[in-house]
């Protein structure tokens, strides 16, 4: 259909350009307008579809589209000479700081040709990293190795639109500012982005939240170009930057911050090749354009640029600005444009001046910064100036050398000095005692000890529960980057037991730079209990003023949750106390495994067989005896305190009183095994039913006659023992057993 259309355009020209020449009309044909308006039109629905493709990564753009002109008309003195691409498609360059065209017929002036040589402003004074490109046409335009379109020199304007480099305020300055629309935060334990400045209206922008606690991504791997201190020659060749080192591991807690950018839309018509992005402090960045793009920058919570090494570009807290430039090498862009400069403002990155003070972004705890213990208190050595351990006594620092002629302590006086106060030797007499100092002792943690709320399972006896001895605490590096309150929440749940008051804890936990420990009240719990203990970011907490990376999103989006929807939970661990089994500290199940316990239990004989005397000796007694027998013995076995089941077989070292008949008490020592299967298992009770086998030395009287003596026994028992694996009593104030309760009060 388009080719019709231009068959029949052509013989309309054709047929015109004849009457034009039969008439010798000096002005310009009708179809060749039409024509013209026909070209614009093709090319206005083929740009946007070419424009939308991205540019592959790593792989040099091609070079872009011929750009079809109008044919100029015929003057008298023969056909008019028209610099390439001199009919402007995009014409709408306002808000620009500085544009490069092609220069037309009357050339250019030495002012311009100076400024024009660089390929964007300033080039040759910055270091340049290239990314998503080969770096060498572009270094080696900026150096002069290779000719580009500019290098003769370029038409350069100042201030598109009547503003200078973006210092007046108008149209200039709003337009350069519109094409920064967002700045985002990235970890590694947030790998989807975090918006946090954003455009708001004619009020410029909205920041969400403040960066300056979090840490900073290292770009020491990156390469780049050092400034152009010596232009070099035509054809020179120039080498890939090479990669200074292999690239860092980032830390969790190592944030990377991104600006996202959109050119303007006036400009969109034109095909650039590379965009370049140059901060204050010396650095620039080239890559593929795009028409959205965005590029890394570092955060510098000092304010200082530090010394220039183009590996990233500087962003600070008070805001500052950036230069941004799309530019071609080899042919204009549009029209006679080569480049086009725009000055983005920054916003700043702390808001210390209105009523709505952003909230600190803090990164995540990582596994082990939040632990529990109920250990003792580990005492650490005082700390000198700036956080320095003090050095023991008579020592010298690591490093430290001693001035000419002097000793450091610890050391011998050179030959002939002395130390300052040092005299003769005393001569040798008694020995004076020294005096006992009683210093505070350095207590080691016990073992085990505080466990990470990693969502395990740990176990313990219920001592320190009982007593208040438990504790959480927030520690790890990032703990020392805490400048503000950060809200938690800390809940204990008992899980074993259906009852009306199942939470037995729900209180707000305010972290603060000095305060970073929440110290568990006493619970209130039986001796064997399964509790969860649950910690919770409450980002809604008006007491805090700290928020966690992953809550952040949450409440910018802020879909009017309420109350304990907004709470998240960031570490738990499910406790199960063990009498006579569990530690004085958390250890994990695995580590704790089965244990070996030992209790006192009652065992009745319901049923007795039993040899008495030695079969060697003297005859053996065979006694069949029924509700004969009843004593104590201690019991140890293998318990699992987490199915809080115990091995069915028990060991017995034990005694018991039996009747033999015929007016005889035997009193029986022994040690045994009893195979039992529990009746009352919960609570640490331990009664069973069972057998009990074992031997001993029994002591026989008789009221008939003389006493039989020490006999050796052996006896097989069905007995009923009755135990308790956690007693507790208490007597004359004090409480003895494998635990007390806390007192009521």
């Amino acid at each position: 259909m388009r080719q019709r259309r231009d068959h029949g355009h052509r013989a309309l020209s054709a047929t015109t350009m004849n009457k034009a020449d039969r008439s010798a009309a000096t002005s310009v044909p009708t179809a060749l307008l039409a024509k013209a308006s026909l070209a614009a039109l093709i090319l206005l629905l083929v740009s946007p579809i070419a424009h939308a493709q991205p540019v592959p990564i790593g792989d040099p753009p091609g070079p872009p589209p011929a750009i079809p002109t109008a044919p100029r008309p015929t003057g008298p003195t023969g056909p008019t000479v028209a610099p390439p691409g001199s009919e402007p498609l995009a014409k709408d360059w306002s808000g620009a700081v500085r544009v490069l065209r092609v220069p037309g017929a009357a050339g250019i002036g030495p002012a311009e040709a100076k400024a024009a040589a660089e390929i964007f402003p300033n080039s040759n004074q910055v270091w340049m990293h290239v990314y998503g490109t080969d770096p060498r046409p572009v270094e080696a335009a900026r150096r002069g190795a290779r000719e580009w379109i500019c290098s003769s020199g370029c038409q350069l304007t100042v201030g598109e639109g009547g503003a200078d480099d973006g210092a007046s305020p108008g149209q200039s300055s709003t337009i350069g500012d519109a094409m920064l629309r967002s700045i985002k935060i990235q970890t590694p334990t947030q790998p989807l982005p975090l918006t946090i400045w954003r455009p708001q209206g004619d009020s410029g922008g909205e920041l969400l939240f403040d960066p300056s606690v979090l840490g900073r991504r290292s770009f020491n791997h990156i390469c780049a170009y050092s400034p152009v201190t010596k232009r070099a020659k035509t054809g020179d060749e120039v080498r890939r930057c090479p990669q200074q080192a292999p690239p860092e591991r980032p830390t969790p807690d190592s944030a990377a911050m991104r600006l996202g950018f959109l050119w303007p839309r006036t400009s969109e018509l034109a095909t650039f090749e590379y965009i370049a992005i140059a901060d204050t402090c010396g650095n620039a960045r080239v890559q593929p354009f795009q028409r959205l793009f965005n590029v890394p920058v570092m955060h510098v919570a000092t304010g200082g640029c530090g010394a220039p090494d183009g590996r990233v570009l500087r962003v600070f807290p008070a805001g500052g600005w950036l230069r941004v430039t799309a530019f071609n090498l080899d042919t204009p862009a549009a029209g006679n444009v080569v480049s086009a400069t725009f000055r983005v403002n920054v916003p700043p990155l702390e808001d210390l001046v209105s009523d709505k003070q952003p909230r600190l972004l803090f990164p995540d705890p990582v596994m082990g910064d939040l632990t529990i213990d109920c250990g003792p208190m580990v005492l650490k050595a005082r700390r000198g100036k700036g956080g320095i351990p003090r050095r023991g006594p008579g020592l010298a620092l690591p490093g430290q050398k001693a001035p000419p002629g002097k000793s450091l302590p610890g050391q011998k006086a050179p030959p002939g000095k002395s130390r300052p106060g040092a005299g003769k030797p005393k001569p040798p007499g008694p020995v004076a005692p020294k005096p006992r100092i009683v210093k505070p002792r350095i207590l080691p943690a016990s073992s085990p000890s505080a466990q990470p709320l990693a969502h395990q399972g740990l176990v313990i006896g219920p001592e320190p529960l009982l007593r208040g001895n438990c504790r959480i605490r927030l520690g790890g590096q990032q703990k020392r980057r805490l400048l503000a309150p950060l809200a938690l929440r800390v809940k204990i749940t008992r899980t074993d037991k259906v009852q009306p008051q199942q939470e037995l804890l729900n209180v707000p936990w305010i972290v603060t730079p000095n305060d970073s420990t929440y110290h568990i009240k006493p619970l209130n719990i039986d001796g064997e209990s399964r509790l969860r203990v649950e910690v919770f970011a409450d980002p809604k907490n008006s007491r805090g003023n700290v928020i966690l990376m992953s809550d952040a999103g949450r409440i910018a989006r802020d879909q009017g949750a309420m109350g304990d929807e907004w709470q998240r939970l960031i570490g738990s661990v499910t406790v199960h106390s063990a009498p006579l089994c569990g530690e004085s500290n958390f250890e994990t199940i695995e580590a704790a495994g089965s244990c070996l316990r030992g209790y006192f239990t009652v065992p009745a004989m319901l049923a007795t067989l039993q040899v008495t005397r030695a079969p060697w000796v003297e005859r053996p007694l065979v006694t069949r005896s029924i509700l004969s027998a009843v004593g104590i013995a201690f019991a140890i076995d293998s318990y699992d305190p987490v199915e809080r089941e115990a091995f069915p077989i028990a060991g017995h070292i034990g005694a018991f009183v039996q009747d033999l008949g015929d007016e005889r008490i035997g009193i029986l020592s022994y040690l045994g095994v009893a195979p039992t299967v529990p009746i009352l298992g919960e609570g640490g009770n331990t009664t069973s039913i069972g057998l009990l086998g074992g031997v001993g030395i029994e002591y026989i009287t008789s009221a008939n006659g003389p006493d039989e003596g020490f006999k050796p026994a052996a006896f097989v028992s069905v007995i009923v023992q009755i135990g308790q694996a956690n007693p507790a009593a208490s007597g004359g104030g004090q409480a003895f057993g494998a635990y007390a309760p806390p007192p009521q009060g």
